[in-house]
């Protein structure tokens, strides 16, 4: 029997800070995804914005540069369709990676998200235990297994 080699690679860092600018309107949410980033030791910075016109904002006056954004879908003012509509639109910030990050597990806004550029969609969990298993995921995926692009 032949013994297989194995060789260990090692995944790309990402070199610069991680910062995750998460848009959702619901303020237990983001105090949940706050504590459960916080307690997985993770490195980075969070950056809450509580609409899409807020982080629209944010975005434009040069006040965050982040590395990955999270949309909800249901907010007030911008909802996520319309804003992931106009940063996939904008030359400046089209190769921002977004991540929906939303309750609604319907077949057709799965599909209008993933056709307006979304890189991800994941179903907001109904417990904290499964999202900090979800936030272990995606950090892992966004920092370790993937090259995020860098933007000057």
């Amino acid at each position: 029997m032949i013994s297989p080699i194995i060789a260990t690679i090692p995944l790309p860092a990402y070199s610069k800070p991680l910062v995750i600018l998460i848009v959702e309107d619901d303020e237990d949410d983001r105090e949940l995804l706050q504590i459960a980033f916080n307690e997985g030791n993770y490195k980075g910075e969070l950056v809450f914005a509580n609409d899409g016109e807020h982080a629209w904002q944010l975005l434009k006056n040069g006040e965050v540069d982040p590395s990955l954004l999270l949309l909800d879908i249901n907010m007030p003012r911008l909802n996520g369709m319309e804003f992931l509509e106009r940063i996939k639109s904008s030359a400046e910030f089209k190769a921002l990676p977004i991540l929906m990050f939303t309750t609604s597990s319907n077949e057709t806004m799965i599909r209008q998200a993933y056709e307006l550029g979304a890189n991800s969609y994941v179903v907001k969990p109904q417990n904290f235990q499964r999202l900090t298993e979800i936030w272990d995921q995606v950090y892992s995926y966004w920092t370790q297994m993937i090259q995020l692009p860098f933007r000057e």
